[in-house]
């Protein structure tokens, strides 16, 4: 069961965060980095021998941050769909989410990221599953527990609804050193390969300070 589709989408920001909507212009616009989150977790499957995996990155298409018929096509066709936002990135995220589940009933949404650890809770009234904290780890047990039982339970890390409630599986413990240098090179997609001219290299996690404002901690 290892060929079923997964697709995983990280969307850019856009004005008054609308899916397709015209891209936002502030400083982080003018710089072209890589997501780091997608191409990672994209290498991840494809270690664990997931077959059938896509990345989508609709900044570098034509036009800019919009999704083409073909992105459309392959989301919406996907037995999973993997969301990667901010909550910059959260309105149009939803709009994405709950559009694959009007169109494929059957399809899971799996959604991640800063965002979906601090507010699970409203992450699940569009995806099945929140991902919390760090994926690494998390998401290879997610997708074998879902292929094996239908059912998340027993990944860890996770958030999803069972019934009328909510259940929040205990976290995961962040990454050893030895594991963070054991991660697969991550696997960019074509338009990004093309677009992007500076690669950033991560050595690290997060931020060893704890300021109130940031969660990056």
């Amino acid at each position: 069961m290892k060929n079923l589709a997964i697709t995983l989408v990280e969307l850019p920001p856009t004005s008054f965060g609308r899916l397709d909507g015209e891209p936002a212009e502030d400083v982080f616009c003018y710089f072209k980095f890589p997501a780091r989150a997608i191409p990672l977790l994209h290498a991840i499957l494809l270690r664990e021998g997931f077959t059938n995996v896509v990345s989508i990155n609709p900044s570098f298409n034509v036009p800019p941050g919009r999704l083409t018929a073909a992105d459309i096509e392959r989301i919406t066709g996907s037995d999973f769909l993997l969301i990667s936002a901010i909550s910059r990135t959260i309105p149009q995220s939803r709009e994405l989410g709950l559009l694959y589940k009007k169109l494929n009933p059957k399809g899971t949404v799996i959604t991640g990221g800063s965002h979906a650890t601090s507010r699970p809770e409203e992450c699940l009234e569009w995806a099945d599953v929140v991902v919390r904290q760090e994926g690494d780890k998390t998401l290879p047990r997610l997708m074998t527990a879902l292929l094996r039982n239908g059912v998340p339970d027993g990944a860890g890390g996770i958030s999803y609804k069972k019934g009328s409630g909510i259940v929040h599986e205990s976290p995961v413990e962040p990454l050893t050193e030895t594991e963070l240098s054991n991660l697969p090179a991550p696997r960019y997609d074509d338009g990004t390969k093309k677009e992007v001219w500076v690669w950033p290299l991560s050595t690290s996690r997060g931020c060893p300070y704890r300021c109130d404002f940031c969660s990056v901690s």
